[in-house]
């Protein structure tokens, strides 16, 4: 464009790849895949700044300083790449899909009809927003017991994202972890404080888990609080619990599963077919559709009758 910017798009495949790793002359693992698919873009590159930025890389990428340079050296350039990055685009995707995966090793293998994994993060005028997905479908894990793997989830996909974070604000957060990153309570608080800012937030957008007959979907969200700790808000649904209970039930093999199910659904509530779960975890306390885990439930105040029951003396100790 005029304004020396550029949207830069790539795509690509590779079809029937293998790889096999040795060590001592032993094969170690092998990988195969069915197919590759890679679509990549970077949109609003300034690219005189990407080539400064390419140009000062080089030498960093030296595992320690060069001939006459010192580590201070070093450090100072490694903190001019990161103010290049201010304004460097505007946003960026990457998208990688693998079909028919297969990893061996000495100990298991694992297959996996299909894995998917999306990164992408964009900058506007209201903040910082970016995303992580990760989907699988169709895994087998030769180290699982055999009477486990119908359980064994047949496609989970979970979207991790954030979005309305100060720009100045982040670059600033991250500018300082570089330079003194040594005090971690003190960048855990200015990170939790960035989720402060109006219209900001952080968590795990959806979550879609399948297996068997059952279904569970859900989503959290992270919230700073006060004492600058944070608190995490999650809510937990599963359709088809019932489903799979009786399929637990008649088969022997799983029956170790079936204490889980029946206390997942002791604690969840009806909400219309499916089976619901508001989970919170702030200040080490857990609680679960708002009942205080971890501690004795149902005790009635000493000289106070419990529900339905008759009053109980107060005890003389």
């Amino acid at each position: 464009g005029p304004d020396g910017r550029m949207t830069q798009r790539t795509s690509g495949a590779v079809e029937d790849f293998g790889f096999t790793a040795r060590e001592n002359g032993q094969e170690t693992a092998v990988v195969t895949l069915d197919k590759v698919d890679v679509a990549y873009s970077a949109r609003g590159v300034d690219r005189a700044r990407a080539r400064e930025l390419g140009d000062l890389a080089r030498p960093v990428q030296r595992p320690r300083p060069g001939p006459g340079e010192t580590a201070e050296a070093q450090r100072q350039r490694l903190l001019r790449l990161f103010d290049l990055t201010a304004g460097l685009m505007t946003g960026f995707d990457l998208e990688e899909s693998f079909q028919g995966l297969h990893i061996e090793t000495a100990d298991a293998t694992l297959d996996l009809g299909e894995a998917k994994l999306v990164i992408a993060a964009e900058e506007t005028d209201t903040g910082v927003s970016g995303r992580l997905d990760i989907g699988i479908s169709e895994p087998a894990l030769s180290s699982l017991p055999e009477q486990y793997a119908p359980y064994l989830p047949r496609k989970a996909l979970v979207r991790a994202a954030f979005g309305g974070i100060p720009a100045d604000g982040l670059r600033r957060w991250m500018h300082d972890a570089l330079t003194d990153g040594d005090d971690v309570a003190e960048n855990q608080r200015r990170a939790l404080a960035l989720l402060d800012s109006p219209g900001a937030r952080a968590g795990i957008e959806a979550m879609l888990i399948q297996s068997g007959p059952m279904t569970v979907q859900g989503s959290a969200q992270v919230k700073p609080q006060a004492d600058g700790t944070a608190a995490v808000e999650m809510h937990l649904s599963a359709r088809g619990l019932d489903e799979m209970l009786a399929l637990v039930q008649a088969d022997p093999a799983a029956q170790q599963i079936l204490p889980v199910l029946y206390l997942l659904k002791g604690m969840g509530r009806k909400e219309g077919d499916s089976v619901a779960w508001d989970i919170g975890f702030a200040h080490g306390a857990l609680t679960v559709n708002g009942v205080p885990m971890g501690a004795p439930q149902g005790r009635a105040p000493e000289g106070r009758a419990p529900e339905g029951g008759r009053r109980q003396a107060p005890s003389s100790k």
